[in-house]
């Protein structure tokens, strides 16, 4: 892998919190099979005497970044602050995160950290500062102290340096890695505060800390942002909202300057919206509808016609500019064109001429009322993946956790859900992060598809007067393949992992 040059190692493989090599022979991944029991993988995972990260046996861990969170009770343990002025406490609810190539064979990675107003003495008091002199997009002094930072690895995963690369953003979810070295972060909010600044952004974030200007890109869109996941051919870009009332929508952004340099986004584009129909013609409504593994959809995009909307009846939010069950008459009119819609699309990456996307859950809540193609209802699951192919215009479900909801056994082990983050390995296999409602893991997917537990969360974060494991973020490679850096959102600790890889 040390022979491909920085730009042709982005155009090999890009993700939303990953950035991985991949060899053409290397991704024969996620064969058409549902997801059941936890089987395969490197075998059982044993108990960290530390009680932070089980992992199986012949992996370790190493600290790369722990928030200030953990010098508060109940924790009171050593922190790592920012090499930036004052040196404040290392921010936390750490969430996506894209990998790049350092000097010498070391790593940069970009983290995204969701925080939002300041809530003095609770568990997220450590914000992003913005008197670092990195690029500032919201001044407010009571509000938007989300962002990023950038931690720079040495070749051994050693710490060099942490800083602040963008500060005054709100929720900074997931994001993706460009093909041109730039990390794409993601607010997933539609909030409008002090002085009437919007939020619900797409920034653009340069992995050396050089170019990053703060400046939104309008043209991606204003809506509860998730994942982006970018093809190399075209530079195009895939990206995700997670939002409900109605559904959220998959979308298509095609850039007037596609040259593949810092900075093309800006200069606009066409902002589209996902419609999926069946191969016998028959509209999709909701990805809920799908549950029979294998099932490929063909499909159309069609335009967005306001992509900067200020969320008012007369500018309603993306997803309500199309039509759906109960949609108030009082808003603008509805675009003539359909959309396929689902609850909680989460994570994307681009691998293998293909985006590789993640939607979350479907609880009995989330179904729509209705659909316009009832002989393949709405259903609940627990988790679906599935695999874009824009060459043959096709969506194909390659992935599904069955809904655990009825029994709500989500604390028994091996029982997985609420993929969100994930990202492609070296080795072939796929990695997902829970969010789930019980236990969290990392979930390994081998070549055939199978999963296994390849990592479980053993902190119990304090949470009010609730204890909880809080959700895995992050996962993405070293560019040679020997770290696996992977996070956890609360109360903010991200870890570097190797050992004997070979089966994901």
């Amino acid at each position: 892998m040390s022979e491909l040059t920085r730009r042709n190692l982005f155009r090999h493989g890009t993700a939303a919190g990953a950035v991985v090599v991949l060899s053409a022979e290397a991704f024969n991944l996620l064969a058409a099979s549902p997801v059941g029991a936890a089987t395969g993988g490197y075998g059982p995972l044993v108990a960290d005497p530390a009680g932070k990260l089980d992992l199986p046996a012949g992996f370790h861990y190493k600290v790369i970044a722990k928030a200030g969170t953990w010098g508060q009770a109940p924790y009171n343990e050593p922190f790592d602050r920012l090499d930036d002025p004052g040196s404040p406490p290392y921010p936390t609810k750490f969430d996506g995160t894209g990998s790049f190539p350092g000097t010498q064979g070391g790593t940069i990675l970009v983290q995204n950290h969701e925080q939002d107003a300041v809530n003095p003495g609770a568990q997220f008091t450590p914000v992003v500062p913005k008197t670092t002199g990195a690029a500032v997009y919201d001044g407010s002094a009571t509000n938007a102290f989300g962002g990023t930072t950038n931690i720079v690895l040495d070749v051994n995963a050693n710490v060099q340096r942490r800083y602040v690369s963008l500060a005054g953003t709100i929720r900074n979810c997931a994001g993706g890695v460009t093909p041109w070295g730039a990390w794409l972060t993601c607010e997933e909010t539609e909030s409008i505060i002090s002085g009437g600044k919007r939020h619900g952004y797409v920034f653009e974030v340069d992995s050396l800390g050089r170019r990053t200007t703060g400046a939104p890109l309008t043209a991606l869109g204003r809506f509860a942002h998730e994942a982006v996941a970018v093809d190399p051919k075209t530079n195009f870009a895939y990206l995700t909202e997670d939002a409900s009332g109605p559904n959220g929508l998959l979308y298509r952004f095609r850039p007037t300057r596609a040259t593949g340099q810092f900075g093309d986004y800006a200069a606009g584009g066409c902002l589209e919206a996902l419609q999926a129909w069946t191969a016998a013609g028959n509209p999709i409504d909701d990805l809920s509808q799908i549950t029979k593994v294998g099932t490929s959809l063909t499909v159309k995009w069609v335009p967005v016609l306001a992509p900067d909307p200020d969320g008012t009846d007369a500018s309603p939010s993306i997803r309500k500019q199309f039509a759906y069950p109960g949609r108030p008459a009082t808003l603008a009119a509805a675009s003539p064109d359909r959309v396929t819609r689902s609850k909680k699309f989460e994570g994307a990456f681009w691998a293998r001429d293909a985006a590789w996307i993640n939607a979350s859950y479907a609880k009995k809540a989330d179904l729509p009322a209705s659909v316009s193609y009832p002989a393949l209802p709405p259903t609940v699951h627990d988790g679906q993946v599935w695999k874009y192919q824009p060459a043959a215009e096709t969506l194909t479900l390659v992935a599904l956790l069955p809904s655990h909801e009825a029994a709500d056994d989500y604390d028994t082990p091996g029982v997985f859900d609420g993929p969100d983050n994930l990202c492609i390995t070296p080795h072939g296999g796929a990695l997902l992060c829970e969010d789930g409602d019980g236990l969290n893991y990392v979930v390994g997917l081998d070549r055939q598809g199978s999963p296994f537990a390849f990592a479980q969360n053993k902190i119990l974060f304090q949470d009010g007067a609730d204890k909880i494991y809080r959700e895995f973020v992050g996962s993405c490679f070293s560019t040679n393949g020997r770290y696996l850096f992977v996070a956890t959102q609360d109360p903010g600790i991200a870890y570097a992992v190797t050992g004997p890889w070979h089966t994901v």
